[in-house]
């Protein structure tokens, strides 16, 4: 039996969706941000079913972002449960100092003033309430197997390097945590990978969506929002909502001719304040590497700045 419940979570989200396997053995998945709300609504959704938190033996992420692991570690500590994560999210789980340091040196090559960067401070105080970091993660198999059913794992990168999704073939359910949103396009969140270099979130987000088309559905439960049965629907909006936002930067560096992120954003967004100043100058970066990919622009850098030049 495939159960899924919010979560609470900060604004603007308000929650994110868990989901427990109630088969052998008993699973948790994308169990969200740490908190003894969230452990005592966990507990009491075991609890209907004659379960508690002990029972876990496995705890399945859709990738590592706080409010989908955040209290996962606190879970495994109480059940002695395995923790499953793609091996592309494991840093982010268990670096989280190190990552911050990371993301706020990029943000300043592509023109966030000292003054601007503290918000990535901010940020990296108020996420330390939020998780437990991560022990000792287990790499996903591409199969998890219970007693009355199987997931597949199925690689989805784009929201992070290491997203998954989990499907379950019989039944034609899909746990999409952020990858599938109803309404909700997924901000594609800059990150390295080997070698500091960025990972081309945006490139490869489309693809996965690609690869998720084909397959039956009959219901998807998403990360936040209500669960629904029609993927095409929310293909079509990612479609015109990237071709969207890929017209907008295009034009916005028409205008501005050279134009480092932050100019771009300044221009599409106008108020760039706390975490939307990160989230909006992450999204213009990964528009920033597919329109390079796609020949249509050129980044320069100049004095350890880089800046996006229309070909």
């Amino acid at each position: 039996m495939i159960h899924s419940f919010p979560v609470p979570f900060s604004k603007p989200l308000q929650s994110v969706n868990t989901t427990v396997i109630f088969d052998d053995p008993l699973t948790i998945i994308d169990p969200g941000p740490r908190g003894q709300k969230n452990s005592e609504i966990i507990a009491s959704e075991l609890q209907k079913r004659g379960k508690s938190i002990k029972d876990l033996k496995r705890i399945l992420l859709t990738h590592g972002h706080v409010d989908h692991f955040g209290i996962a570690e606190d879970l495994r500590q109480q059940s002695g449960a395995l923790i499953f994560l793609h091996p592309c999210d494991f840093e982010k789980t268990i670096k989280i100092d190190e990552r911050m340091v990371a993301y706020k040196a990029l943000l300043a090559r592509h023109g966030c003033e000292s003054s601007m960067l503290h918000v990535i401070d901010d940020f990296n105080d108020a996420v330390k309430n939020l998780l437990t970091p991560l022990v000792d993660p287990q790499p996903l198999p591409h199969r998890i197997a219970f007693e009355h059913c199987e997931l597949e794992v199925i690689e989805t990168p784009g929201h992070t390097w290491g997203s998954v999704v989990f499907y379950d073939r019989k039944s034609q359910v899909l746990i999409s945590g952020d990858t599938v949103i109803k309404k909700i396009t997924p901000n594609p969140i800059v990150e390295f990978v080997e070698n500091g270099q960025v990972f081309h979130s945006l490139v490869e987000f489309k693809k996965s969506i690609d690869k998720l088309k084909p397959l039956p559905y009959s219901k998807i439960i998403p990360g936040h929002g209500d669960a629904f049965a029609e993927f095409l629907p929310v293909y079509d909006f990612y479609q015109k909502s990237w071709e969207g936002r890929e017209n907008q930067i295009l034009t916005a560096l028409q205008r501005l001719r050279r134009a480092t992120a932050v100019d771009v954003a300044r221009s599409i967004f106008k108020e760039l304040n706390d975490f939307n100043l990160f989230l909006a100058v992450s999204e213009v970066i990964g528009y920033f590497d597919l329109l390079k990919c796609k020949g249509m622009i050129e980044v320069e850098e100049t004095g350890g700045i880089l800046y996006g030049v229309c070909q």
